[in-house]
C-alpha cells in the first residue's frame, strides 16, 4: 500500500510538473512568434514605402527626361536638367538599394521584384540611352513601357505582401508545430495525472471482499 501511495504521489508530481512546464515553454513560443510577427509587419510596411516611393519617383523622373528630349541639346540644358533630376536619381537609388536588400531571390516571389526593379534600371538609369529610345519609338511607347514595368512591379509586390501577411496571421510554422505537441502532451499529462488519482482512490478500497467478510465472521465468533 505505501508504494502504491508513493507510485501514486510521484507519478502525481511529475504530471503536474510536466503541465507546468509544457505551459511555459508555450509562453516561450508565444513571445517568439509575436517578436518575428512584428518583425514581419515591419519588413512589409518597408516594402511599401519602397516600392511607393520608387514608382513614383520614376513616373516623375520619366516626365523630366521627356522634357530633356523635347529641350535645345545644349550644356546649359542639360546641366539644368541634371540639376533638377539629380535628387530624383538618388532616391531612385536608394529606394532601389533597400527593396534589394530585403529580397530573397532565390525565392519566386521576390526574384519577380527584382525582375521588375532590372528592367525598370533599363528604361530609366541612363539619360542618353533613354533619349534614343524616346526618339526611336516615340513618347507614347516609352510611356506604356514605363507604366507596364511599374505595375507589374506593384503587382509583384503585392503577392510578396500578401502571402507575407498570410504567414503573419498563421504563424511561424515552429510556433504551430509546438503548439500543438503542447497540447498534446498537456493533454497526456493530464489524463495521467487523473489515472493516478483514479489509481490511489481504488488503492483505498479493499483488496478482497472475501477475505474481510471471513475474518469479520472470525472475530465475530471469537
Amino acid at each position: 500500500m505505501a508504494d502504491t501511495s508513493t507510485s501514486i504521489a510521484l507519478a502525481s508530481a511529475i504530471a503536474v510538473a510536466s503541465v507546468a512546464g509544457s505551459i511555459s515553454i508555450f509562453n516561450l513560443l508565444v513571445d517568439k512568434d509575436q517578436k518575428i510577427s512584428e518583425f514581419r509587419q515591419k519588413w512589409l510596411e518597408d516594402v511599401r514605402s519602397d516600392v511607393a516611393s520608387l514608382v513614383s519617383q520614376a513616373h516623375l523622373l520619366f516626365g523630366y527626361l521627356n522634357i530633356l528630349i523635347g529641350s535645345p541639346n545644349t550644356p546649359g540644358d542639360k546641366a539644368l536638367y541634371l540639376e533638377k533630376t539629380d535628387p530624383i536619381y538618388d532616391e531612385i537609388n536608394r529606394a532601389s538599394t533597400r527593396l534589394k536588400l530585403r529580397l530573397n531571390t532565390s525565392k519566386p516571389d521576390h526574384e519577380a521584384i527584382a525582375k521588375q526593379l532590372t528592367a525598370l534600371e533599363n528604361i530609366l538609369a541612363d539619360v542618353d540611352k533613354f533619349k534614343a529610345h524616346l526618339v526611336a519609338v516615340g513618347y507614347p511607347q516609352v510611356s506604356k513601357e514605363v507604366n507596364e514595368t511599374t505595375e507589374a512591379l506593384i503587382t509583384a509586390a503585392s503577392i510578396l505582401i500578401k502571402s507575407t501577411w498570410e504567414r503573419v496571421k498563421a504563424g511561424e510554422p515552429t510556433y504551430r508545430k509546438g503548439k500543438w505537441l503542447i497540447v498534446c502532451l498537456t493533454v497526456l499529462f493530464v489524463a495521467l495525472l487523473f489515472g493516478a488519482f483514479w489509481l490511489s482512490e481504488r488503492a483505498t478500497l479493499p483488496t478482497n471482499p472475501v477475505n474481510s467478510h471471513a475474518h469479520l465472521l472470525s472475530e465475530t465468533v471469537k
